[in-house]
């Protein structure tokens, strides 16, 4: 028995401070892996027969192994793992159904704990720049005035990074590429023609002493679509025949293919906050709008005409914390694209006559090898410090900026190992900037 002499009752249940990793891993079981299937699920035949795979419904079977067994077998406690795949062909309606196993994945122990080969293992939580709008500013050399910035961060695809010069032309970065005139990529998004340019910045670009958009449109080369589309083909495929079907085609899936461009859910978020929007948090929404691009080339304006201030980087509220599940759930999505692959590859190489099984198709291999790697040789793939359950419990809620897309330790500025005003009271300033940890059950989030 358990006796409480204290005068006060406990009028507030104390937390599960292990919740971080528990509720991470449970979203990726439950929907992570269902946002996967409904992105990259439906595979078709690039041959013209136009036969159809759907992948659907995955399943986790109860776990092979009990978690005291698993450690003192030196094996790994997880659970084999399936999906519903169904093959279709339009021109004679013939279908076939199978379920197909998938490998086998690692479950969480109820510590938030993975045993993987019979060692317990942790997987601590990334803090990394937030998917969406980020404002910069640099003085100029020759006038000290403050030239705005932007980038745009997205979950999946290129990275646009927008700068002013000194001669206030306004031009943008497609993936670090050479500049192009960010007129011209207002004129793929919608805005085909000067004057429509010009009547959309009309009421933030009227500083008496220079015009920015007239600037920019003086330098930018092109006057149409066909001609924008060109002109970024020209800077991103450079050497190669400019035609102008291939220039659409790499137009519209870098910006316009959902497959390979996408906020997410997060980006939508911070787009819609940060710059007074509101879209639904919906996937055809996930896409780069052109009001967005309107409304960010107006807030450089703004700081460049001192009527705005840029963003702090270092501040909590432009950074978010990514846990075990969507840190898995990158791995597993690259898994997908290499699956992917392969499955149109077998697709191609069968005999036209008959519908293949699904099982022929598909080999989880990579998907497999994905998730194996993630947790045998990760680099947020711990093992678990066990000195005592307060050092074990730290270890769960600790923070990294290392990690993929993170910061390696070469590279990590002063700046990034700085204590910011916005630590105290949620992040330990005693670490080390690639090991800080949570003070607070509240941990860091947009929302």
């Amino acid at each position: 028995m358990r006796y409480n002499f204290s005068k006060r009752k406990n009028i507030l249940p104390l937390t599960n401070l292990s919740n971080v990793q528990l509720e991470s891993y449970a979203w990726l079981q439950e929907e992570g892996i269902v946002e996967i299937l409904d992105e990259l699920g439906t595979i078709e035949d690039y041959t013209g027969r136009g036969w159809v795979l759907t992948l659907s419904d995955p399943q986790i079977d109860s776990e092979n192994i009990s978690i005291e067994e698993a450690i003192r077998a030196g094996r790994t406690f997880d659970a084999p793992w399936y999906l519903n795949a169904e093959i279709k062909d339009p021109a004679t309606r013939k279908s076939k159904k199978k379920k197909i196993y998938m490998g086998d994945i690692p479950l969480m122990t109820p510590t938030g704990t993975f045993i993987v080969n019979g060692i317990e293992r942790v997987v601590i939580n990334q803090i990394t720049r937030s998917y969406g709008v980020i404002f910069s500013s640099e003085p100029s050399p020759t006038t000290g005035k403050l030239l705005g910035g932007a980038k745009i961060l997205p979950k999946n695809g290129v990275w646009i990074d927008i700068t002013t010069s000194r001669a206030g032309v306004i031009s943008a970065k497609i993936d670090r590429r050479r500049k192009i005139a960010i007129t011209t990529l207002l004129r793929i998004f919608g805005l085909e023609n000067d004057e429509e340019i010009k009547g959309a910045f009309k009421t933030s670009d009227n500083d008496p002493e220079v015009s920015y958009i007239d600037a920019t449109l003086a330098k930018d080369p092109a006057h149409s679509y066909d001609e924008a589309a060109i002109e970024i083909y020209r800077k991103m495929r450079p050497g190669e025949p400019l035609v102008l079907e291939n220039a659409k085609e790499l137009v519209d899936s870098m910006f316009f293919n959902s497959r390979r461009y996408s906020l997410g859910k997060v980006g939508r978020f911070r787009m819609n906050q940060k710059l007074n929007l509101n879209f639904p948090n919906e996937s055809k929404y996930w896409l780069i709008q052109l009001e967005d691009l309107i409304k960010i080339v107006a807030e450089i304006i703004n700081i460049n005409n001192g009527k705005a201030q840029p963003d702090d980087i270092d501040h909590l509220g432009n950074r978010r914390i990514r846990s075990v599940g969507e840190l898995l759930q990158n791995e597993i999505r690259i898994g997908f694209l290499q699956v992917e692959k392969n499955i149109k590859e077998r697709m191609s190489l069968q005999p036209r006559e008959e519908l293949p099984d699904p099982q022929v198709l598909i080999s989880p291999r990579a998907v497999t090898a994905k998730i194996h790697s993630f947790f045998a040789s990760g680099q947020l793939s711990q093992f678990q410090d066990q000195q005592n359950p307060l050092n074990a419990l730290d270890h769960l809620r600790r923070i990294s900026v290392t990690g993929p897309g993170g910061l390696t330790k070469e590279r990590a500025s002063m700046a990034v190992r700085d204590v910011h005003y916005t630590h105290y009271g949620r992040v330990c300033p005693a670490r080390r900037p690639e090991h800080r940890t949570y003070q607070l059950h509240g941990h860091v989030r947009e929302s």
